[in-house]
């Protein structure tokens, strides 16, 4: 099965620095297949035949070995990116408006590592409150549109108050990873 492991807070400042050459090598070293990294913000797809259950603390044990640090990392599959792509729950025109009038990206999907609990839905609810910001959950993914930028909105600051990891990419990274698991095929 092909995966696409999203790190969690890394390569987003100073400190916290991972390597995608380390990376790489830190998951074949865990006899994961087909091992390549995206961009720098800490995405790679792999092929593995194990569950999720067991690959992130895995994963998880073998990262935070290999970096000094504890680097939480979400997991997808690719018929999974591929459900986040078609369960957009924002229009084309709400997304190419809000991208239109902001400083930056404004369309961005938020990867938990489990669904929602109802504490985390009123977290999220209570950030968005005024902001203009909004956001859906499809199953554990959340779908966010911000009125201006992900780097002032502060309904993105609240993901770390979630009860489960929780990792952003803009939706055009989401369609890379598509695109690349397209061409693994």
């Amino acid at each position: 099965m092909d995966y696409v492991a999203l790190l969690r807070g890394v390569n987003v400042g100073p400190s916290r620095r991972v390597s995608m050459e380390a990376l790489r090598r830190a998951l074949a070293g865990l006899g994961l297949a087909r091992v390549r990294t995206l961009q720098q913000s800490g995405n790679a797809l792999f092929a593995s035949d194990e569950p999720e259950a067991a690959l992130v603390p895995r994963i998880e044990a073998a990262l935070a070995a290999a970096f000094g640090f504890p680097v939480p990392v979400v997991l997808r599959t690719a018929a999974e990116i591929a459900a986040a792509l078609a369960d957009v729950p924002f229009t084309r025109e709400e997304i190419d408006a809000a991208e239109a009038a902001a400083s930056g990206i404004s369309y961005y999907v938020g990867f938990l590592g489990a669904p929602p609990t109802d504490a985390d839905r009123a977290v999220l609810a209570a950030a968005a409150e005024g902001s203009g910001d909004r956001f859906a959950v499809v199953g554990r993914d959340l779908h966010l549109l911000f009125r201006d930028t992900i780097r002032t909105s502060k309904l993105a600051t609240r993901f770390d108050r979630l009860s489960s990891p929780a990792t952003t990419r803009s939706g055009g990274t989401v369609a890379r990873f598509a695109a690349a698991f397209e061409e693994r095929t």
